[in-house]
């Protein structure tokens, strides 16, 4: 596909992400922080909203997303967006969130109200799968953002999209090392232009060394970027 034609290809896309950065700025993500950063001495608190996390919840709101599944909890702010987003569409708006860690065990029960259950385990494992398909059988949304690593990364994807058939996917960190940059092109060339790397033109929502990439399955595309 010539350059400017894959430009015009891109466009739906490119609008959807667009929408649901302008819908983020009007969704209230108030005491919602980052937690620990993995960078530094990886003991400091960050209290702040991360940017992607407006994008985040955005692309829940204007997909119509109901239901969500996230790979990567961390202190739960990301998980806590996502639902924001979900309300827009759904008073049973439901989030499931798997990790490694309990890091976020004192940081979710304090935002009353919502539908979040957490999971401690490797997502790729078999007792996490059939935790995960029997607490949501399908997802609207997904988000990963868990192991730096090729292999794991295509694995969950791979065991998930098939399980929950999600509408979208979004990944963190596609840029992150040579192995995640690995593993975005194969999405690009499984999925071409259904799959945008949003720091290539919204670099306030993700800075180019991170990345960010949205995914909108062939299953979803006529509805999500025929609209926008």
């Amino acid at each position: 596909m010539e350059q400017q034609e894959r430009n015009v290809a891109m466009q739906p896309l490119i609008n959807l992400v667009l929408s649901a950065w302008h819908k983020g700025a009007e969704i209230d993500l108030d005491g919602i922080g980052y937690g620990r950063i993995h960078w530094g001495n990886k003991r400091d608190i960050k209290r702040e909203c991360s940017s992607y996390y407006r994008l985040l919840s955005g692309l829940a709101a204007v997909t119509n997303s109901k239901s969500a599944f996230e790979v990567g909890t961390h202190w739960g702010g990301s998980a806590l967006s996502i639902y924001r987003g979900l309300q827009h569409n759904s008073d049973k708006a439901t989030v499931v969130t798997v990790d490694i860690t309990t890091e976020s065990d004192n940081f979710i029960p304090a935002f009353n109200g919502h539908s979040i259950t957490k999971l401690v385990g490797d997502a790729n494992s078999q007792e996490v799968v059939s935790a995960v398909t029997t607490l949501l059988p399908t997802a609207d949304f997904m988000f990963i953002d868990a192991a730096h690593a090729m292999m794991p990364t295509l694995s969950t994807f791979a065991i998930y999209e098939a399980r929950l058939r999600p509408r979208v996917i979004a990944f963190d960190d596609i840029q992150f090392n040579d192995e995640m940059r690995s593993f975005w092109q194969v999405i690009r060339k499984g999925f071409g232009t259904l799959s945008i790397d949003v720091s290539d033109f919204l670099p306030e929502a993700r800075d180019r060394k991170c990345g960010f990439g949205i995914l909108v399955l062939p299953r979803a595309a006529p509805d999500l970027l025929s609209s926008v």
